[in-house]
């Protein structure tokens, strides 16, 4: 049976092992759909701000965001804008397969996903035209409520990552060099960046959401990426090359 017979019926849902399999639509306790992640190779996920309807949609190349009607039964619709685009996008240069991620997430967004609680976490479950499959996508609530859901406090904070890392013990692959203020030294961060994957040879400047534990540690978690740029390392090629023009 085909999911768009009954995507107007879901008023709830009722999840079965959302993450490993399948989901249960009520009034078809037989019947069950195949999801998976929308990519399994890449952490996209949708930040959703309640107050403002606004939402972005983080992981792959470039961020997709817009506004949203999301009605009393959980559909998620996104507004199109003046110019009839439903999405807007930030305009990084992606390769092939990256951007055919984002081509894939924009059509799953625009298809009218159900929103979907399991426990305190929320999802997005539907479609991709031309795909059989179900999809989901994890929600992090940025601003405001969703039913008794609320989103957690954070502080917004900017880093400037080195495009270098330090060795440490904390990892073998080394650790982020941090620093907050361009014209200070280099700090040794010696945790993750939840969403952020630094590419080689680049360095960045980031805005990033700063949670407090109750034990006083500091979660951050990647908002934007508000400045990329590549280092040439000394003795490349590139570089003399550069230097010669000059």
């Amino acid at each position: 049976m085909k999911l768009s017979r009954w995507r107007e019926r879901w008023s709830q849902v009722a999840v079965a092992g959302l993450l490993g399999s399948s989901i249960a639509m009520v009034g078809m306790a037989t019947e069950t759909l195949n999801i998976t992640p929308l990519s399994k190779e890449h952490d996209v996920k949708v930040v959703l701000d309640q107050e403002a309807h606004h939402f972005s949609v983080h992981g792959g190349c470039n961020t997709l965001m817009g506004q949203v009607y999301l009605k009393d039964n959980g559909a998620f619709r996104v507004k199109e804008g003046r110019a009839g685009a439903a999405l807007a996008s930030t305009m990084m240069a992606c390769d092939p397969e990256l951007q055919k991620l984002d081509e894939r997430i924009s059509q799953f967004m625009i298809s009218t996903p159900k929103m979907v609680r399991e426990g305190d976490a929320l999802y997005l479950v539907g479609t991709v035209p031309g795909e059989k499959s179900s999809h989901y996508l994890p929600v992090e609530l940025d601003q405001g409520e969703y039913l008794d859901i609320k989103a957690k406090p954070y502080e917004r904070v900017f880093y400037y990552i080195s495009a270098e890392r330090t060795p440490c013990e904390e990892q073998e692959a080394g650790c982020l060099q941090v620093r907050e203020d361009k014209n200070s030294e280099w700090e040794i961060y010696t945790g993750e960046i939840e969403g952020f994957t630094p590419v080689e040879n680049y360095e960045y400047r980031l805005r990033l959401k700063e949670y407090q534990s109750e034990d006083g540690a500091a979660k951050h978690v990647l908002d934007m990426i508000v400045e990329q740029g590549e280092v040439v390392p000394v003795g490349h090629p590139s570089a003399d090359d550069s230097n010669t023009q000059q």
